[in-house]
Order: structure tokens, then sequence, then C-alpha cells
């Protein structure tokens, strides 16, 4: 098998093998540079109501999870993972994080933080121009009309987490997508079809450009309004009241169907259940127990919280969270949470809102 190392130069960026088209040939690719294959299958998924960009196999009849952590560090064997893609509607993922030598990044570009997808474009384009070094990156269109680069840091980056939110401006006061690198990043590859369409290369080359830190290319993490943390944790029972009537449509019709895996959906948390808890990783601290994070049935909903990061609340605090907002989501912001938490238990958005915000999902990842 061909070492890492080989490909490490930028000067043997290119490899004679073409731009992998099946899910065959992104599993070798991925072996080749260090990365595990994961099997992912978001539409079967979403049909069994479980969350669609979690790492899960279909064997024909059921889509049963995987858990990733194992395969951070060593990619499973053969026998485990050709398991895994026996079935055609199994598509492929990767996890970002060390590969022995370089911390590999995907630089995910999501086109609804943009006004139009032409804005989104053209900064893209912009961004790639004023890095020479991205022209060799892996990169690939998503289906909301985003893109995916791959890159490789030569240190691991001292601003991020695994799934940080970026900005282009240095002061880092506009989100435009999230770095997802460090062990625990996460993303879907082509050709995998998820629900909303199908992940297709644009760019591909078999090992990405080596760059020192995220900041040399132009990425710099997003500031929030607020990093003060409150030293006592606290749950916030109430639903943020970014507007009364959909406020009381999460109550009435949302929450009452939304199981806590789907409402809190980091593919890190690495849940395990705890009487009528569940308790896993944290996606806003690195957690060495494992456990810091844990949701709560109450009145009819899961809530969450983290004791030592003294923070918690509603499915709509924690999706607003993990997207780098300050948990308090207002105005087009509120009413897109909403919209994806209404679109995981297949329930239509209220007429008079139908049309406001934006129709993609967003998952970190």
């Amino acid at each position: 098998m061909t070492k890492i190392s080989d490909f490490s130069d930028p000067s043997r960026n290119r490899f004679e093998s073409e731009t992998p088209k099946t899910v065959n040939d992104t599993i070798a690719w991925l072996l080749r540079i260090g990365r595990p294959p994961l099997p992912e299958c978001p539409i079967e998924a979403a049909k069994q109501g479980m969350e669609p960009k979690a790492p899960c196999y279909f064997d024909g009849r059921r889509v049963i999870p995987i858990k990733w952590k194992q395969w951070q560090m060593n990619p499973p064997i053969a026998d485990i993972y050709q398991s895994w893609f026996t079935h055609p509607k199994t598509g492929i993922g990767t996890l970002g994080g060390w590969n022995g030598k370089h911390w590999l990044g995907w630089i995910d570009f999501d086109q609804k933080d943009f006004t139009t997808a032409e804005e989104c474009d053209r900064s893209v384009k912009e961004w790639v121009t004023q890095h020479p070094s991205l022209a060799d990156a892996p990169m690939f269109r998503t289906p909301s009309g985003g893109y995916r680069f791959l890159v490789a840091f030569v240190r691991e980056p001292e601003n991020f987490k695994a799934n940080s939110g970026f900005s282009l401006q240095p002061d880092g006061s506009h989100h435009v997508g999230e770095l997802l690198t460090k062990n625990g990043s996460h993303t879907l590859l082509p050709p995998t079809i998820g629900v909303n369409g199908k992940y297709e290369w644009v760019r591909w080359s078999e090992y990405p450009p080596v760059v020192e830190k995220p900041e040399d290319i132009g990425l710099y993490r997003v500031q929030k309004r607020t990093d003060v943390k409150p030293t006592t944790a606290h749950i916030n029972r109430e639903v943020p009241r970014g507007n009364t009537k959909l406020s009381d449509f999460l109550k009435d019709e949302v929450y009452p169907k939304l199981s806590a895996e789907v409402a809190y959906n980091w593919h890190g948390h690495d849940f395990k259940p705890d009487g009528e808890k569940l308790r896993g990783n944290c996606p806003f601290h690195e957690s060495a127990s494992g456990t810091a994070f844990y949701t709560d049935p109450k009145d009819g909903t899961y809530l969450w919280c983290c004791p030592a990061c003294g923070i918690g609340g509603s499915p709509v605090e924690y999706r607003h969270r993990l997207a780098d907002g300050n948990g308090s989501p207002k105005g087009k912001d509120f009413v897109d949470i909403v919209r994806q938490l209404a679109a995981h238990v297949g329930v239509e958005m209220p007429q008079q809102n139908a049309t406001r915000g934006t129709s993609s999902d967003r998952n970190n990842v």
C-alpha cells in the first residue's frame, strides 16, 4: 500500500489515479491518505426517523448506526468496512483530524451564509485566487449549493475546535462556513446521495495542499458576540421567543415528535443511555469523560445541559450555539432553526412562515 508520506510533498499532489467515481474508489483513496472510510445513508436514515448525516449503513432492511470514535486513529480492517458497504444505497464519508503526518481539515462553505448563490460562488472564487495553493485542493459541491475543500495543516489548528465556524474577515465578523478539523470532525463525500441531492467532485487531487495554519489561507474563527460563561450551570426551560406563533408551533407540533438523538445531532456526541437521559461528548469543549453533555426529558421535549460549560436549554438554543451563535436566535436565524427541526419530524411550517428564511437544512459535520 502507498504510504501517506509519498503524497505529503506538494510537488507530488497529482497522482496517476483518476477522480474517485464510486464508493470503492473513495474507500481506496481515503485509506491511502490515512483517513477512515465511514458508511453514510442519508435518505434511508431519514426514512427511519434517524439523523441523516450521522455515520450508518443499510443492510437492505434496517439502518444501523456505527460509533465513529474507535476509527478516528485506526481505520477499520477490510472485513469490517466491506460489510458496511455491501448495499448499493450506502454512501461514504470520513473524519478530519490527524493522519499520522498532518491535520486534515475540510473547509465547508455554506451557501445559506451568503445573500445569494452568486455571492457564495464569487466569494469562494476570490478566496481561491488570493491563495494559489488552494488550486490543487480536492473540492466538491454539496447538495445545498455550498463547497467543501480539503487541506492539510502542519500543526493542530489552535483557534478552532473540531467543528468551528470561520470567517474570511480577520476580525471574525461574518460567518461563512465551518472548518471541520481535529479529531471528531465529520463529512459526507461524493458520490453519496443526500436528502437534498448529490455530493459531486468539482476538482480532485490525491493529497491536499499543505499549509501551516488556517489563518495562512485566510480562515479566521468567528468571534461570538459573547464568550462569557455563567459561573453556575443553568438550563433555560423557555422556548426562545423569536416569534410567538412559531414558539407555539414548536411546543405543540414539533417537540412532541422530536427524539433526543435527532434534536441533538452533532455527530461526535456518542450518546450513552443513563436512565431517561442520554450522556455524551460536548460540542462546545473537549470532554475528557465523554459524558459532560446530557439530555433530560422535561414537559414534552428534551432539554440539554453541559455543567462544565455552564450552559443548556432547548433544541433551538443548541442548534444556534452549534452554528457559533449565542443561544438566542432571532428573526431569520430563529425561523431557519424551526424549519430544520420541523423537517426532521416531517411537519410543515405554518403558512405565514413557509417562505421566510432559507429552505436548506443545516447540520455541523
